[in-house]
């Protein structure tokens, strides 16, 4: 993954009322490329959330997304999850827990 495609990740757009407690870049080799991890919380929820680049995940479903990112993230096939797909970011959420 080229710097810029890191730095676009980095620089996601945050919601004003979520607080960023922790994040870095992880190796996602099973589809071939990173994506961002974060913990955050909002409005006394935490959660995790992984962030690929719709770029480099546009040609896969929803399932298809799940199920090659489980391989290299397990806590995917054992929790609930969401998936936001924006113009330049998917989001897959997971991990919820109320404070």
């Amino acid at each position: 993954m080229s710097q810029a495609k890191v730095l676009l990740l980095l620089n996601r757009p945050v919601e004003e009322d979520t607080v960023i407690q922790m994040e870095h870049i992880v190796d996602f080799p099973a589809l071939g490329t990173k994506a961002l991890m974060e913990l955050w919380s909002w409005d006394g929820i935490q959660g995790s959330s992984v962030i690929f680049l719709t770029e480099d995940v546009k040609m896969l479903s929803d399932e298809e997304l799940i199920e090659r990112a489980s391989i290299d993230l397990n806590a995917l096939k054992s929790e609930r999850y969401t998936i936001k797909r924006k113009e330049k970011y998917v989001y897959i959420n997971f991990g919820f827990k109320t404070k």
